[in-house]
């Protein structure tokens, strides 16, 4: 069973760096490697922001959502602390926050940021 406020006691107490995305939004990410090219990262989304439906290239991820409540793009559905949510590579997703901070633990693999390169493994849907 997966403990939701230890892991939030967890992501209270992580350093996050600031990320500001190529159209501007910005988010907060605090990444843990392991097991290979997997990562698990603490993710922070600002209040009341849209986050952009976008895709992850290379990237196949698995989101626990920690804190928060918004609505997952473009299905528009209800996201709760506890929820699992599951985005192949490939796959649409984004996030309207509510007026708290929204804060996810997300496994990825590979990791969307490279540490190498600084790039983000984040395209966005055209318009």
């Amino acid at each position: 069973m997966i403990h939701i406020a230890a892991l939030r006691a967890i992501a209270r107490n992580v350093a996050y760096e600031r990320q500001v995305s190529s159209i501007g939004e910005i988010f907060e990410i605090s990444d843990i490697p392991f097991d290979g090219s997997r990562v698990l990262e603490f993710v922070r989304f600002q209040p009341d922001s849209l986050y952009v439906p976008h895709t992850h290239r290379k990237s196949d991820a698995q989101v626990l959502i920690l804190e928060g409540s918004g609505l997952a793009l473009p299905t528009e559905s209800v996201y709760r602390p506890g929820d699992h949510l599951v985005f192949p590579k490939g796959v649409p997703h984004g996030f309207r926050t509510g007026v708290d901070y929204t804060v996810m633990l997300s496994l990825n693999d590979p990791g969307i940021l490279d540490r190498e390169t600084g790039r983000i493994d984040v395209h966005y849907i055209p318009c």
